[in-house]
């Protein structure tokens, strides 16, 4: 047996954009919604993440996330184990390039691993493949890619393009 479920979005629209959005349920499992916006014939289907391809995805950023704290902690017990001092300058300045290197390492481990804590907030929230800046659906193969991505290709590229992110 079906269910249909007439929602408000959750997120303040423009009133001219303002839609109601039906929710279709079969067995305990969202199988879409459609997305009516006043004043259009037309209606909009949006892909809605199915339980499996959740649970997906919810295992991919587990297992980066796993990954990128390993990574930060070799950096981190490397630098400190290369912390000696040298007599040579050269040697110095060697180990000295090696250290920051090393420090860019953990600090870009530790961004990534921000971002893809906070994509699995999002998939825990029910908010994963929403754009932060346009609140439209990431693309799924996008999405696929970069499981931690919070914007689509349009926003990412206009926000790349105008010197942000």
């Amino acid at each position: 047996m079906a269910t249909l479920a007439l929602v408000v979005p959750r997120h303040p629209l423009r009133q001219e954009s303002r839609a109601a959005a039906l929710f279709f349920w079969a067995r305990g499992s969202l199988l879409a919604f459609i997305i009516k916006k006043p004043g259009n014939i037309g209606i909009q289907v949006s892909p809605v993440l199915s339980p499996k391809k959740t649970e997906q995805f919810r295992q991919l950023l587990e297992v980066r996330i796993a990954e990128l704290e390993s990574v930060s902690a070799a950096a981190q017990r490397e630098t400190r184990l290369d912390a000696a001092k040298h007599a040579d300058p050269a040697d110095q300045a060697a180990s000295e390039y090696e250290r920051q290197e090393l420090l860019h390492k953990a600090a870009a481990a530790q961004q990534n691993l921000r971002n893809i804590k906070q994509a699995l907030e999002r998939l825990q929230q029910g908010s994963f493949g929403e754009c932060a800046a346009c609140g439209g659906d990431i693309e799924l193969k996008r999405l696929e890619t970069i499981p931690w991505a919070s914007y689509c290709v349009k926003c990412q590229e206009a926000s790349e393009q105008s010197g942000g992110r």
